[in-house]
């Protein structure tokens, strides 16, 4: 339309794109975990851009099209894309100032840990962070040892029917696996780094995830857990054969954790949108359930981190948080929004569905309800969104003590935004 031919990209100088874009390597890590590749049209993941524009002007050009490019930066200067392509759905307005919010507390009423990435929660009262996520949070993963592919549970349904337990055996900590569909448990010893960083914070969890002891159980010790005898309790559980359960990275910025081996992954959570906390209102779920007639909506379909009550006349007052808003949670650690989270599939997979079929729920799409129901969460062109991601400020991810998160702490967003500075 305005015959101007531009180049986006690093344009083959990925170091001085990263280096004049401010991104660490964790931020490269970052886009490449949500699907980032050389070559694609994803300028803006997460709020941030990956790439610059670049305009040349060679032999031929003259001072009719340097007006032309003028009249295309008048147009579309400072101003962000309507969509931004991402498993991070980030709110593409950009407030003038955000100055108050009209928002009230809320309280923390459930705090979760996915340890092994598709399968059950681990619900704990009082838990350590891990930079910017949760300590241990997606630590694991199951891949096809032959595509080297995460197997999600939407190809895996029953892997959301694994629930977990954490015990400690004097000051060593025991993950306990256990499903319906499974005749075994699977216990695996942390190591002692980890251990002690679970000692140190005074982890509080709750006594009745999985009953009891049990003498038909599969126990891995450290260096056991990437064996093949992990993998095959999960191959008798799914039904799949070839299957590899990989560890993450241990991140620096948790103290006592040291050096990550050469020999490592460079990930260190295996999260679709890495280093972030999703937050799940209760009083929007409730209204969801209302609106769309669904009654009570489980709360676990949603794999939210943080499930925080507001007042139920805040319903959905989250989902008109942009980017970059700041969120206060406990009155010291300080977040920012870093979008929505787009919803698949996955919502629709039941926990507790019968052995013989797939573990599809049975009753309506909450998929389909979200993505038609109107006034509820939200929509981008990758679908429908609910609840928030949040991550830590730039100035709180390397802040060397240890930082903790329990139940009943208060989060609110304080109405501070950074969008505006950023762009």
């Amino acid at each position: 339309e305005r015959q101007v031919v531009l180049r986006t990209g690093c344009h083959c100088n990925a170091g001085a794109c990263q280096r004049y874009l401010g991104l660490t390597d964790e931020d490269i890590r970052g886009f490449y975990a949500t699907g980032k590749v050389c070559g694609d049209d994803r300028g803006v993941i997460d709020g941030r851009a990956t790439g610059v524009v670049r305009l040349s002007f060679g032999l031929y050009s003259t001072f009719s099209d340097v007006d032309r490019w003028m009249e295309v930066l008048m147009h579309f200067v400072d101003q962000l894309p309507q969509e931004q392509p991402s498993m991070v759905a980030s709110d593409t307005s950009v407030p003038e100032k955000v100055t108050e919010l009209a928002s009230g507390t809320g309280t923390i009423s459930a705090l979760k840990v996915y340890p092994v990435k598709g399968c059950g929660a681990l619900e704990v009262k009082r838990w350590p962070m891990d930079g910017a996520s949760l300590f241990l949070d997606r630590r694991w993963c199951l891949t096809l040892a032959s595509r080297k592919r995460p197997v999600s549970a939407k190809q895996a349904p029953r892997l959301t029917n694994v629930r977990l337990s954490l015990k400690q055996e004097e000051r060593r900590f025991v993950l306990v696996l256990s499903s319906k569909f499974h005749p075994q448990k699977l216990e695996m010893v942390l190591n002692a780094e980890d251990s002690q960083i679970l000692l140190a914070s005074g982890v509080q969890t709750f006594e009745d995830q999985i009953d009891g002891e049990s003498s038909n159980t599969v126990r891995l010790d450290e260096e056991e857990i990437d064996s093949a005898a992990a993998s095959a309790w999960f191959e008798q559980l799914l039904n799949i054969q070839g299957l590899q359960l990989l560890r993450a990275a241990p991140s620096r910025s948790v103290p006592g954790t040291g050096e990550a081996p050469e020999t490592s992954p460079a990930k260190t959570d295996f999260a679709n949108a890495p280093k972030t906390l999703l937050m799940v209102s209760t009083a929007s779920l409730k209204r969801f359930g209302e609106v769309c007639g669904l009654g009570t909506v489980p709360v676990e379909r949603f794999r939210a981190n943080l499930e925080v009550n507001f007042p139920e006349d805040q319903a959905y007052e989250e989902m008109a948080w942009p980017s970059g808003l700041a969120v206060q949670v406990g009155g010291a650690d300080t977040f920012e929004v870093a979008g929505k989270c787009v919803r698949c599939q996955a919502i629709d997979i039941d926990p507790d569905g019968d052995a013989d079929a797939t573990a599809e729920s049975s009753g309506p799409s909450l998929l389909a309800a979200l993505a038609t129901a109107e006034g509820v969460g939200g929509s981008t062109s990758k679908g429908p969104t609910f609840g928030v991601l949040l991550r830590k400020r730039p100035e709180q991810t390397e802040q060397p003590e240890l930082r903790i998160l329990e139940v009943n702490m208060a989060l609110q967003a304080i109405g501070s935004s950074n969008v505006g500075e950023r762009w």
